[in-house]
């Protein structure tokens, strides 16, 4: 019992363990992406900028929504109206990460994404008739 405690033992570094450090500095770890590997977006610093402006500009109009929804909602009580303060809701969120995003690619050049339009969604769903989209919509080009 005692020969396999010391096996085990001299096997298993424990937590404190950890790989040594390199013989030389040139044999550190690399922390870079290869040229191929980094994404660079197909727009400029300006279109970014001027997309962000019409992002904010979208957000406000989506908060004053969402604040005339609720201020409406101790009034109006109907699924339907619960689903668009809900839809409302959750726009915003969705619009405020995507402003996030484009504020960190702005600033780091990272998580950039591929395109910076919104493309058109030719389904609109009727809440009062749930349906999965038809197979051949597409989100855009």
């Amino acid at each position: 019992m005692t020969a396999l405690a010391a096996l085990w033992l001299a096997g298993c570094p424990g937590p404190g363990g950890s790989l040594p450090p390199p013989a030389s500095p040139e044999d550190s770890p690399h922390s870079t992406l290869a040229d191929e590997d980094a994404y660079k977006p197909s727009y400029g610093r300006a279109e970014l900028q001027r997309a962000l402006i019409g992002e904010r500009g979208t957000e406000a109009s989506l908060e004053r929504r969402v604040a005339e929804l609720e201020a409406r909602q101790e009034t109006t009580s109907s699924v339907a109206f619960d689903d668009q303060l809900r839809v409302a809701t959750a726009d915003l969120a969705v619009r405020r990460r995507f402003i996030a995003t484009l504020e960190v690619c702005e600033v780091a050049g990272r998580w950039c994404p591929p395109r910076l339009d919104d493309p058109p969604w030719p389904y609109d769903p009727d809440p009062n008739h749930p349906a999965d989209p038809p197979p051949d919509t597409t989100t855009g080009p």
